[in-house]
């Protein structure tokens, strides 16, 4: 009853706006649910993102499952039950009843002359062992020294092989057009998991309420970094790999005009890229064409100009042309001749209509062309056929 009579100020509220606008909702989900369009095949090459990041699912997976020859030294405190406070004889005693004949090695001696003070101590649960043994320019009163030193090798590597891959995996030219879209919406979470473990790995150091001298077995921040970085990555991929292939499908899009901008007017992305990717490629092709007939019409033209009959020959012929152009040419006053008289004619015009494909001719027009057409060819020919 106490809780009813909590609520019931807000009745009012509940049953004239939330209520009714839930039921809309929900009714509006379920009519796109029955209306949505079905799903269309994997694109193209776009199988080949999925599998880079099936990939990198397997790499980051096996990553949080690396053991490697320090992984027993992670935390010492919770592999013998020992809390912060204890002296390091009595720590590392306990972990000589763990050792192979009650012996330390050599990494359990160095961590032993290392684990003298508290702060040490929390370095160590804060950085892991090879952070605090191995950082020569690294003192406990300079925190931050061991943040700049496991920052680059720790934090950074993994996340910028796991850019790398995205980047690959989104790659239009190796992949599809259709993930390259995609980039910017996968990337940027990723940029944001390495913000989150930056922050984590600087402002989580030297944090008293994370360990406490009074637990039994204080907790490294190392370790469970460690296990969740790569585990995380793994998440994120998975998330990637599943937004790419509902996107490329159109499966799970109950509001496609809310993703799709063109869906409104059933133009489809794959489509026109594949329709680009063919105009692209059949211009290339036009274009090496043409490219080598101007290749082969330059050679003959050498070979013509540099032959002393072939030119002798081609003038011969142009010579004869402007002779012939001559001759029917229109005369001063501006009366037709038997040029016009050519072009009068229903043979010649009915001939001209087929090649033009057309009922009509413009004589005057095509006179006139090709005109141009001669005189830009046999130009500088007449002086030279009169000197002949």
């Amino acid at each position: 009853m106490s809780l009813l009579s909590s609520i019931k100020p807000f009745w009012p509220f509940l049953f004239t706006f939330v209520l009714p606008r839930a039921y809309g909702y929900l009714n509006a989900l379920k009519t796109a649910y029955r209306t949505r369009p079905p799903p269309k095949p994997l694109p193209p090459r776009v199988d080949r993102s999925l599998n880079i990041l099936f990939c990198s699912v397997v790499f980051f997976l096996a990553q949080s499952f690396r053991r490697g020859p320090d992984q027993d030294l992670v935390n010492v405190f919770s592999t013998t039950s020992t809390r912060l406070g204890v002296p390091s004889d009595v720590l590392f005693a306990r972990l000589a009843m763990l050792r192979p004949n009650g012996i330390l090695n050599d990494a359990d001696q160095a961590l032993r002359s290392a684990l003298t003070t508290k702060e040490s101590r929390m370095i160590y649960l804060t950085y892991g062992p090879s952070t605090l043994l191995d950082c020569s320019f690294c003192h406990p009163s300079q925190p931050q020294t061991y943040t700049l030193y496991s920052l680059p090798t720790t934090v950074f590597l993994p996340h910028l092989i796991h850019l790398i891959v995205l980047g690959v995996a989104t790659s239009a030219a190796l992949t599809s057009p259709l993930t390259a879209t995609s980039r910017m919406r996968i990337v940027i979470p990723a940029l944001l998991l390495l913000a989150i473990d930056i922050y984590l790995n600087t402002f989580f150091a030297f944090d008293p309420t994370l360990v406490s001298t009074r637990s039994p077995s204080p907790t490294s921040l190392f370790a469970l970094l460690r296990t969740i970085r790569p585990l995380s990555i793994c998440f994120l991929d998975v998330l990637s790999a599943l937004y790419l292939w509902t996107t490329n499908t159109g499966r799970f899009i109950l509001f496609p005009f809310l993703s799709d901008p063109n869906a409104a007017n059933n133009t489809s992305i794959d489509t026109l890229q594949v329709q680009t990717q063919d105009l692209v490629r059949n211009s290339g092709v036009a274009l090496q064409t043409v490219q080598a007939k101007l290749r082969a019409y330059s050679v003959a033209r050498n070979t013509v100009n540099r032959d002393t009959n072939l030119k002798a020959a081609e003038d011969g012929y142009w010579r004869e042309v402007t002779r012939r152009e001559a001759e029917l040419a229109v005369d001063e006053g501006g009366t037709a001749t038997d040029n016009d008289e050519i072009y009068q004619d229903e043979e010649v015009q009915a001939a001209i209509a087929r090649v033009y494909g057309q009922g009509g001719v413009d004589v005057p027009r095509a006179r006139r062309e090709a005109d141009a057409f001669v005189d830009g060819v046999t130009q500088g020919l007449e002086n030279a056929g009169g000197g002949s």
